[in-house]
C-alpha cells in the first residue's frame, strides 16, 4: 500500500466512521486443554490452555469468509517451522525478571484452572502463573479476551493484566516481548505482504517505530486478507513500538525501548526495566481485527478512533 492510499484511508476516517462491530452470538465449548469458541454456530477459534503448552494462546486466526491466515499448529506442510513457540495469538516476553517468557526456555504461563467463559458478554477470562525454571512463581498474568464479528472483520478485544504478587516484576527492554500474531507464509517479505502501520510507514521500515497500529495484509488462496493490532490510549507509552519481522510475525510490544533503537538491537536488552512492585499490576489494552482486504478496505484507521474512544478495558 502506497503513502496516497493511506491518506485516502485517514480521510475517509473522517467521513464516515465505521458502526460499531456486533457481536453476533458466541457460544464456548470446553474441551481438554483448550475451550472452542464458536460465533453463530461456526468455528471462530479456540483458546488452549493445557499443561502441554508453554503460554496459552488463540488459534486459528481465520477471517469471516473462511481465510486462514495464522500458521498452522503444528506447522504446515510449506510452513516454516522455526520459531515454534510463535502460535496464533499471543503474549509473552523475553525478560521478565532475567527469565525468558518468550521462547519459553526460561518460564511458562501455568494455566491450572479451567478459563471462566460468559456467552452473554462473548468474553473468556483465563490466569495464569509466571513460573520461573525450576517452579518459582514470579507473579501472575490475567487475559481477557471479547469476541465479536460484524460479517467483514472477526474482533477480538484483549486486556493483560500482569500482577507482581510475589516480588518487583521487571520487564526488561527487549524487542522481544508484547502481544503477538504469527501468521502463514504469504505474509513472508518477498511474497506480497504489505505492512503498514498507523503513520503511513510501510514494510520493514515498520520495525521499532511507534504507531498507534500495524496491519499485515497478503493475498491467500486468490483472496485479500490480514491482521492489525490497535493500541490503546490508556497503555504503557502510547503510541507503542512494534517488533514487525519479515517473516510474519510482529507484536505491540511497550517494554522495548532502548532495544528499538538499532536494527543490531534486535533480541537484546536496551536500556532499563519497566518496574512493576509487589501489589500492584500493569494493565495492557489491545484490539485485534482479523479482516477480508486490506488496512483500508477493512476501516482500521476508523477502528483506531473508536477504540483509542472507549475505556478499552475488559473487566
Amino acid at each position: 500500500m502506497r503513502r496516497r492510499q493511506y491518506l485516502r484511508l485517514a480521510a475517509a476516517t473522517c467521513l464516515a466512521p465505521l458502526a460499531r462491530a456486533s457481536a453476533g452470538t458466541v457460544r464456548f465449548r470446553p474441551a481438554r486443554g483448550a475451550v472452542r469458541v464458536l460465533l453463530d454456530s461456526k468455528p471462530y477459534l479456540s483458546f488452549y490452555f493445557g499443561p502441554e503448552w508453554d503460554r496459552p494462546f488463540l488459534h486459528p486466526l481465520v477471517t469471516p469468509g473462511g481465510i486462514e491466515i495464522s500458521r498452522g499448529v503444528p506447522p504446515k506442510a510449506g510452513e516454516d517451522a522455526e520459531f515454534p513457540w510463535q502460535r496464533g495469538l499471543w503474549f509473552g516476553h523475553a525478560d521478565i525478571c532475567g527469565r525468558d517468557f518468550w521462547s519459553g526456555s526460561g518460564g511458562r504461563m501455568l494455566v491450572s484452572q479451567p478459563p471462566v467463559t460468559d456467552p452473554r458478554t462473548a468474553s473468556l477470562i483465563a490466569r495464569a502463573e509466571l513460573a520461573a525454571a525450576g517452579g518459582q512463581v514470579l507473579g501472575e498474568l490475567t487475559e481477557r479476551f471479547r469476541f465479536s464479528g460484524d460479517g467483514r472483520r472477526n474482533i477480538i478485544d484483549a486486556t493483560i493484566s500482569i500482577a507482581a504478587t510475589h516480588r518487583d516484576l521487571r520487564m526488561g527492554d527487549t524487542s522481544q516481548g508484547g502481544l503477538a500474531v504469527r501468521l502463514t507464509e504469504e505474509f513472508r517479505d518477498g511474497r506480497g505482504v504489505d505492512v503498514l502501520n498507523s503513520e503511513g510507514v510501510e514494510g520493514v521500515d515498520v520495525w521499532g517505530k511507534p504507531a498507534r497500529w500495524v496491519d499485515y495484509s497478503a493475498r491467500v488462496f486468490g483472496r485479500k486478507a490480514g491482521v492489525a493490532i490497535l493500541d490503546h490510549p490508556r497503555n504503557l507509552r502510547y503510541p507503542t513500538r512494534w517488533c514487525a519481522e519479515d517473516y510474519g510475525m510482529f507484536a505491540a510490544n511497550p517494554f522495548g525501548a532502548g532495544a528499538f533503537h538499532e536494527p543490531a538491537a534486535r533480541g537484546s536488552n536496551g536500556g532499563e526495566p519497566f518496574v512493576i512492585r509487589p501489589g500492584s499490576e500493569l494493565t495492557l489494552r489491545y484490539r485485534v481485527v482479523v479482516h477480508e482486504g486490506d488496512a483500508e478496505e477493512a476501516g482500521i484507521e476508523a477502528m483506531q478512533a473508536e477504540f483509542a474512544a472507549s475505556d478499552g478495558t475488559l473487566e
